[in-house]
């Protein structure tokens, strides 16, 4: 009989092993075979990696690239990059990718 691959994941026709099975996008592999999505405030880096998001930016849960990482309150910059502080006269109320203050 055939055996299905974990949930989250796929292989193609023919496979004759629990190696062959991939995971769909953005989940990562971990070491016992099974997929995950990374966890909030992360992204994936690549197929079996999930990196933290830069300082004073999150994302949800299953961020897929580092552009997925928003700017925390008070903070402004582009998805991905260096966030920077509001400067005095401004706010920024929401996670957000203002470019400019």
């Amino acid at each position: 009989t055939c055996e299905s691959c974990p949930p989250d994941s796929y292989s193609s026709i023919g496979s004759t092993s629990i190696t062959e099975c991939l995971c769909k996008e953005p989940y990562i592999k971990l070491n016992d075979g099974s997929c995950a999505l990374c966890p909030a405030n992360s992204y994936r880096l690549d197929y079996y990696t999930c990196l933290l998001c830069p300082f004073f930016s999150k994302s949800k849960e299953g961020g897929y690239n580092i552009s997925d990482c928003m700017c925390n309150p008070g903070y402004f910059g582009s998805n991905g990059k260096r966030c920077i502080q509001c400067p005095i006269g401004t706010y920024s109320p929401t996670i957000n990718s203002v470019t400019s203050a």
